[in-house]
């Protein structure tokens, strides 16, 4: 346990009752088993920077958590417009070599 913690911990219970610091210690817990749960179901999606629960991830077996980085939305703009970008590169390069 750091300093901080130390002196967190000891204004937290500094002159409070044994049930005011079990109920204190009961809400951490359950705090903790809340954020757990939520993490354990969801994602940030790595373009969009929001949560997503997991299903809306497209598998990735070489990824650590075996889930892809950005979410189905995020990948399907993406692929929208890499379709764009490549079919106007490839009218340009058709047209300079025409000419």
């Amino acid at each position: 346990m750091t300093k901080l913690q130390q002196a967190i911990k000891a204004e937290l219970f500094a002159g409070a009752t044994a049930e005011e610091i079990k109920s204190v210690v009961d809400q951490m817990n359950d705090a903790y088993c809340i954020v757990t749960a939520f993490k354990a179901g969801t994602k940030v999606c790595k373009i969009c920077n929001e949560i997503h629960p997991i299903s809306e991830f497209n598998k990735r077996t070489q990824n650590k958590d075996g889930l892809n980085a950005s979410c189905k939305s995020c990948l399907k703009t993406w692929n929208k417009e890499y379709k764009a970008n490549k079919a106007r590169a490839k009218a340009q390069l058709e047209s300079f070599q025409t000419a």
